[in-house]
């Protein structure tokens, strides 16, 4: 009896310990309008909590559709006051982003929902969702 309960306290642990995944750092910046046609979903309208890829996210387009958690976790740049609302949102990878300087470039409703977009550009943590 003992031993069931410890290998089933054994499982149990991995289990929980398999269902966390840590949170990546990273930046975001936001742009307006969202464009469309995007390069993954073409003139469909998919939605407003959007974002473009970065090459480090893009992976030659296997992104596409991808949703990431994101949440502002502070300025980006040293002696800004912090931006961030304490929120997070879900967001979808709708497009391609070579030339930002940002990790993800959030639409900007995205990227009000967690943070001033008078910041213009923030740290991040995100996680695959």
């Amino acid at each position: 009896m003992a031993k069931s309960l410890l290998v089933a306290m054994a499982m149990a642990m991995m289990a929980l310990h398999a269902s966390f995944v840590a949170a990546v750092p990273g930046t975001a910046s936001f742009s307006t309008p969202s464009g469309l046609p995007s390069a993954c979903f073409g003139p469909v309208d998919p939605g407003v909590f959007l974002a473009a890829a970065s090459g480090e996210i893009w992976n030659n387009g296997s992104a596409c559709g991808r949703r990431y958690m994101v949440t502002c976790t502070g300025p980006a740049n040293a002696g800004e006051t912090n931006p961030c609302k304490g929120t997070s949102v879900n967001v979808t990878i709708v497009d391609y982003c070579p030339a930002c300087q940002a990790t993800f470039d959030l639409s900007l409703d995205a990227f009000a929902v967690i943070a001033d977009p008078n910041a213009g550009r923030i740290n991040i943590e995100y996680t695959q969702v």
